[in-house]
């Protein structure tokens, strides 16, 4: 009597992790915010929108986090979550009040991703450090430069702001200034674009040199 053969299927290949992009929006919510509060709220819903799209043409997940402040405090409201999970901005809220801790928000903002690399870091803010009572400027600029040395990419955005110096006391280079609120998100997404595709392409060339070697 014949032995029965087993066959012997091929187990399907497992799908390719998605890569990940990470994307950190610290917004100005003081008092000085509300004259242009219904622009700030339609462009960052535009602006998430935009970030949808790109996730799904690109085949990317962008894990973005969400930080706003005023004098009344610094409002984690999302770390690290899938953008298509972000809640849109809303008279309700969204509600521009008080005093600009800028030093606060931008040190709680990158202690809240501190363990990760190549990270999209971006200000919007129309108004001057004023308000600050836990973070020093030193304290800042050393870790700014800590995570530059770990890829990050910082971009400070002055909507109707032509006084800079915040930025460049905290060793940030690159600077926008525009009276024009949807220019402001536009090339936060611009940037944004441009770093998915090099994220792509960095992974397909190490792709290729595994393949490569593989093949040797």
């Amino acid at each position: 009597m014949a032995k029965n053969s087993k066959s012997l299927s091929q187990k399907p290949n497992k799908r390719k992790k998605k890569k990940k992009v990470y994307v950190y929006f610290l917004l100005d919510e003081s008092g000085s915010m509300r004259s242009r509060y219904r622009e700030t709220i339609s462009g960052f819903n535009e602006f998430l929108q935009q970030q949808q799209q790109l996730q799904k043409e690109k085949n990317v997940k962008i894990k973005f986090s969400f930080t706003t402040f005023n004098g009344n405090g610094v409002k984690l409201r999302y770390v690290e979550k899938n953008v298509r999970k972000i809640e849109p901005l809303s008279v309700h809220n969204y509600k521009p009040v008080a005093t600009t801790p800028l030093f606060d928000a931008v040190y709680n903002s990158i202690r809240a991703m501190d363990k990760r690399k190549k990270v999209l870091f971006v200000v919007l803010t129309d108004g001057l450090e004023n308000a600050s009572r836990q973070a020093t400027l030193p304290l800042i600029r050393s870790l700014i430069k800590e995570k530059k040395q770990q890829k990050w990419e910082f971009l400070f955005l002055g909507v109707d702001l032509t006084d800079t110096s915040d930025a460049r006391r905290m060793q940030i280079n690159d600077i926008i200034t525009t009276d024009n609120m949807f220019l402001a998100y536009q090339t936060v997404y611009n940037k944004l674009d441009k770093m998915v595709d090099k994220s792509l392409f960095d992974e397909a060339g190490r792709t290729d040199q595994y393949t490569a070697r593989q093949n040797d």
